[in-house]
């Protein structure tokens, strides 16, 4: 296996791919959030504590103060899609600031490596086991390959040691 260090720069995000991933995200969060606050609600419900505070609210002085599940609910509605829209707002401001600055200081850079893996020894003892049990077609990673175009790697003008993928670097 052959590794190499590849340095990468993010120089630009594309305006419209942001706003796009990023209302999708926060129109998910939001709806995860409905969600869960809708289970928390019913589950203050039933145990009493909605009751409790609705008594508590009584007694500071709002005269028949209650919470209505439907109203609780729209407004949660309302207040979390606001925000995602918001927040997909934001987010597409803050790509285009990313984007003036990164014309001035020239972008974030990032390193990987690269893994190169030596297909060819591994392709040349799967076309001389397959030769041996006389099959048609020879399996090469998932897919399968005809036994006309999985030639023996020196007819493909590849030496033993100088792996396939390893040319170009």
């Amino acid at each position: 296996m052959y590794a190499r260090r590849v340095r990468r720069m993010i120089r630009r995000f594309d305006p419209w791919s942001v706003l796009k991933v990023s209302l999708v995200f926060n129109l998910c969060l939001a709806a995860v959030t409905l969600v869960a606050g809708t289970i928390v609600y019913n589950l203050a419900r039933v145990g009493g504590f909605m009751a409790r505070i609705e008594r508590a609210m009584q007694e500071v002085g709002f005269e028949n103060f209650r919470f209505i599940g439907t109203r609780t609910i729209m407004a949660a509605f309302l207040i979390l899609t606001g925000m995602a829209i918001f927040m997909t707002a934001a987010t597409v401001l803050l790509s285009f600031i990313y984007n003036l600055i990164s014309e001035v200081v020239g972008g974030l850079e990032i390193s990987t490596l690269d893994e190169l893996v030596d297909v060819v020894d591994s392709t040349q003892s799967e076309i001389s086991e397959a030769k041996e049990e006389g099959k048609s077609r020879l399996p090469v990673g998932k897919r399968n390959v005809p036994d006309e175009t999985a030639q023996d790697a020196k007819s493909l003008g590849v030496s033993e040691e100088e792996p396939a993928l390893n040319k170009r670097s």
